[in-house]
């Protein structure tokens, strides 16, 4: 197994509840957080390398690269998320939180409107966007990623990903995680889940459309990972032979890990 181990947190597809999964996995001490994209090049960089020696997990919202300052042989993980859910969910998160950069501009705006507004390039193929690379992720125009943009990131795939799980297969992407990395059984409950907009619960074929016209190339990735995914399902059977029994025991265990995700935070806000 290699040294060190790269969370990449694709927004909305699952990744607060996988980090909490992390948490009971892996030490504070041997692990570095990235709190927010942002923060990215600040903690990655020349002049930090020396710094990140030692960490067995890195994870948070990154774009892929972050390798690269760091000493020891790495490789990534990730969850990736049907394009049309993972969009309705952003603006819907969006929404929710007062503190988010485009939070006054998408309560003020229809869905459709929001992405037409071209001002949040994570609804614009944004998987694809942080798989591909920083240049990818920062620099690139919303609605201007092409094909060579969606070869990278699966050319990143191929060579540096363990796993990218898919959402909507969770209890297995864990599973399959768990025989991975011989984790502890990853019981979880749900974090971070938001209600939906109203016009957002049933999906008008109309507005599919339109998240798909600007995610086309999202919608090629996930394609392509659902497929590496199956394949490698099937050289690890002993996940569909213990997904019931999981999924079970979950809906018991799963309870008591509010609990205790909510003493992590008050922890946390001791410390501060």
């Amino acid at each position: 197994m290699n040294d060190t181990l790269i969370f990449l947190h694709l927004p909305r597809t699952g990744g607060t509840t996988l980090r909490d999964i992390l948490t009971k996995q892996y030490s504070d001490q041997e692990t570095f957080e990235n709190k927010t994209l942002l923060d990215t090049d600040g903690n990655f960089n020349e002049n930090r390398v020396n710094q990140m020696s030692g960490y067995k997990l890195i994870k948070g919202h990154v774009y892929f690269g972050v390798h690269t300052f760091i000493p020891q042989t790495c490789s990534y993980f990730s969850m990736m998320r049907d394009p049309v859910e993972r969009t309705i969910s952003a603006y819907n998160y969006i929404k929710k939180r007062a503190n988010h950069p485009y939070h006054e501009l998408a309560n003020s705006l229809s869905i459709e409107k929001f992405i037409k507004s071209g001002e949040n390039k994570m609804v614009n193929n944004g998987q694809t966007r942080l798989i591909a690379g920083r240049e990818t992720s920062l620099n690139i125009p919303f609605d201007k990623l092409d094909k060579s943009h969606l070869e990278t990131a699966k050319k990143n795939i191929t060579d540096h990903f363990l796993l990218i799980g898919l959402t909507e297969r969770y209890d297995e992407t864990i599973l399959l995680l768990k025989h991975m990395l011989r984790w502890d059984t990853p019981y979880y409950s749900i974090a971070n889940a938001i209600k939906r907009d109203e016009r957002t619960k049933h999906i008008e074929p109309k507005l599919k459309e339109l998240i798909i016209e600007y995610n086309q190339l999202d919608v090629q990735l996930y394609d392509y990972v659902s497929r590496l995914f199956d394949e490698q399902i099937k050289k690890c059977p002993m996940v569909l032979n213990e997904l019931e029994k999981f999924e079970l025991k979950n809906r018991f265990f799963g309870q008591f890990q509010i609990t205790a995700r909510l003493k992590r935070k008050m922890s946390k806000w001791i410390k501060k």
